[in-house]
């Protein structure tokens, strides 16, 4: 099978992602304040540096959170004019309202490489799928990759069309990474194939195995019927 080359993501690599920050002093419940006003409370931290309680403006955040993902460095503008690169760390979402509430940034040294896992995209429509009725079996919905900080890539796209027949795999050694990206996991590891169908015998099989665990449930959860004369037996004679 031939190396699959991905597209899109370069669109990301290399790409400056920047988000503005304001430092808060407000902490604690009066936050909600800041919240009402369309900004999410976060912090920085990380690379033996004191930690930093800022705010980001909420659709400024999503739209970044959307390209970037976790595993892109994003740079945060601080209202100084001092950048922190960091990574999206982590963030918390309202159980009442599915908003926002609160963002982790962590700072990364840009000369350091970093160790993240980067999101599959499968593309395409796979031969063995559409001409020959098979399933596709996606083992992996990440691979781990190393690299600077600067070439870090949100996802690493898959090809489905290499996959004609049920034979094909798509392995982590198929893959072609940008510059500066390395893959860790290992090259022979299995990402992507495609099932063949179920033949009649198997689905004839398949339905017979069903119909026994069903008439075992049944036996199970039938009460045993007590016969009318020893259940006449138990009952006391009336005085």
């Amino acid at each position: 099978m031939g190396t699959i080359t991905p597209s899109y993501l370069y669109l990301f690599k290399n790409m400056a992602f920047t988000l503005k920050a304001i430092k808060r002093e407000i902490i604690g419940r009066k936050t909600n304040e800041l919240r009402d006003e369309g900004f999410i409370p976060a912090i920085i931290y990380g690379a033996r540096k004191n930690p930093i309680n800022i705010s980001v403006n909420r659709q400024a955040f999503l739209r970044i959170y959307q390209q970037a993902g976790e595993s892109t460095l994003i740079d945060l503008e601080m209202e100084t004019g001092e950048i922190e690169a960091v990574l999206i760390q982590d963030f918390q979402r309202s159980s009442v309202q599915d908003q926002m509430i609160h963002a982790d940034f962590r700072r990364v040294d840009l000369d350091k490489p970093l160790v993240v896992d980067v999101q599959l995209y499968l593309v395409g429509e796979a031969p063995a799928v559409r001409e020959l009725g098979g399933t596709l079996i996606s083992s992996r919905h990440t691979v781990q990759v190393r690299a600077l900080p600067r070439d870090l890539i949100k996802t690493l796209e898959i090809d489905l069309s290499t996959l004609k027949t049920f034979n094909d795999v798509i392995r982590v050694s198929d893959i072609s990474c940008p510059e500066g990206v390395q893959i860790l996991d290992e090259n022979d590891l299995s990402l992507v194939t495609v099932m063949p169908p179920r033949t009649d015998e198997e689905l004839k099989q398949l339905d017979e195995a069903i119909q026994e665990d069903v008439s075992q449930v049944e036996r199970v959860g039938k009460k045993e019927e007590v016969p009318e004369e020893e259940d006449a037996a138990k009952t006391p004679e009336a005085s």
